[in-house]
């Protein structure tokens, strides 16, 4: 059976779609990448001050294993997400006044 494979390559495709939906549950590999960034201002009215800010951050995913993401060629396609996160605190001058 080997001999023939090896003598006949052309008479074989390869199925990568398939293949990976059928091997890759096996295995598992998760590379996740964070970039992030914030932005904050602050504003002040005689004893109270405010603070606001913005987290931005983007996260992507490749992963293999249990559920297999790949396209119509076979390739494994990432997922990715963004994530808008607003703060707000305040703080005044009295004593225990702080609140977030």
């Amino acid at each position: 059976m080997k001999s023939y494979f090896l003598n006949n390559p052309n008479a074989f495709t390869l199925d990568t779609s398939t293949t990976h939906q059928q091997n890759d549950p096996n295995n598992f590999n998760l590379i996740e990448r964070v970039v992030a960034g914030y932005l904050m201002n602050t504003i002040n009215f005689n004893r109270v001050r405010l603070h606001t800010g913005l987290r931005f951050e983007n996260t992507t995913e490749d992963v293999v294993g249990y559920q297999v993401n790949v396209d119509s060629d076979g390739n494994y396609v990432s997922t990715s997400r963004w994530r808008i996160i607003p703060a707000t605190w305040t703080r005044c001058q009295a004593p225990n006044c702080a609140t977030r």
